[in-house]
């Protein structure tokens, strides 16, 4: 019996994301004559349905909509469980944001785990690490090549320490070491830095180096946004998740006492996960504890409404970077 896969696989050939995504998809044994060149990241599963988007094409190889495929590979680097399955996606999901530019690298600082943690808390990487890392190493090429690279390094190792130290370790992991090997190109981040590096071998140490510990001002920052991040987290648990993954289930009642009918999720669809800025906030007018949200999505706006007023004003969320699941089914604003 053939081993070939079913699926045809497409990779989007401008993306910043298609080394890295081929990378993923040849260690999960897909034969490269599988893999074409195309205008977006699709997946055609067993049953000839196309689906489109990267979040969309490895929730297909890990759900076994995809035959031919390397399951104990896909477990390992997708995720185990549909629990680590979410953190890959989110991860996933910002890593696209990363490389269009879309979320800063002082943005990214505030999300990234310390320098020797993987981001989906696994002791192997996953395609989260490898995705990341490869966002991360295009927009600092991108940063890099300006006319002036001195400040351009001076800024990325001011703005996003940790960030480079994160980069850093993940570059010694096994499969971002492999994703190394197949591309060069994308290796040795601490060289990128030439200006740091040769302050340090003059004996000084480079203004706004990765390494220079923190104010105290600045760890009371990042102590504020992780306590921040773990309240939300623990509200969408408690909640059972909202159309914006950033806020907890609406419980909006309609005049009269009747609860709006939650919104849900097509079962036959896979989830759509994208990140989207708040750009508009305000209160809803039938509920006390809900925000009505304007979401930038890039490529349009939504109306979402979030349960988030115990947790932050809305000053603070104006302007923020959200985890939004774009399809699930919309229900009217009462």
């Amino acid at each position: 019996a053939s081993t070939q896969s079913t699926g045809k696989f497409q990779a989007a050939a401008s993306s910043p994301l298609r080394q890295a995504i081929q990378y993923v998809l040849l260690t999960c044994k897909i034969p490269p004559t599988d893999i074409e060149q195309a205008a977006a990241f699709t997946v055609n599963i067993n049953n000839g349905t196309p689906l489109e988007g990267i979040t969309t094409t490895l929730k297909a190889l890990s759900s076994g909509a995809v035959s031919g495929v390397d399951a104990g590979v896909v477990s390992s680097i997708i995720g185990k469980d549909s629990n680590e399955q979410a953190i890959v996606a989110q991860w996933v999901s910002i890593a696209r944001s990363v490389s269009s530019g879309f979320m800063t690298f002082a943005e990214l600082e505030t999300l990234v785990p310390s320098s020797k943690e993987l981001l989906a808390a696994t002791t192997d990487s996953t395609v989260a690490d490898v995705l990341l890392f490869a966002a991360c190493r295009h927009s600092i090429g991108v940063a890099l090549a300006s006319e002036d690279r001195a400040a351009a390094e001076k800024e990325i190792l001011a703005s996003a320490p940790t960030v480079v130290k994160w980069l850093s370790f993940a570059e010694q992991t096994p499969l971002i070491q492999g994703l190394v090997k197949d591309h060069p190109e994308l290796g040795d981040v601490a060289a990128l830095f030439t200006s740091n590096n040769a302050a340090e071998k003059k004996g000084g140490k480079a203004e706004g180096s990765a390494f220079v510990k923190p104010s105290a001002e600045e760890i009371e920052r990042r102590r504020i946004e992780k306590e921040k991040a773990k309240a939300e987290k623990e509200a969408l648990k408690a909640a059972g998740g909202d159309a914006a993954a950033a806020s907890s289930k609406p419980k909006a009642e309609k005049k009269g006492g009747n609860k709006a009918a939650p919104a849900e999720i097509d079962p036959n669809t896979f989830l759509d996960i994208r990140v989207g800025r708040i750009v508009e906030i305000g209160d809803h007018p039938e509920a006390e504890k809900l925000f009505v949200e304007t979401v930038d999505l890039g490529t349009e706006t939504r109306t979402i409404v979030s349960g988030l007023k115990d947790y932050y004003k809305a000053e603070e969320l104006k302007g923020k970077l959200v985890l939004v699941v774009c399809n699930m089914k919309p229900k009217p604003l009462k």
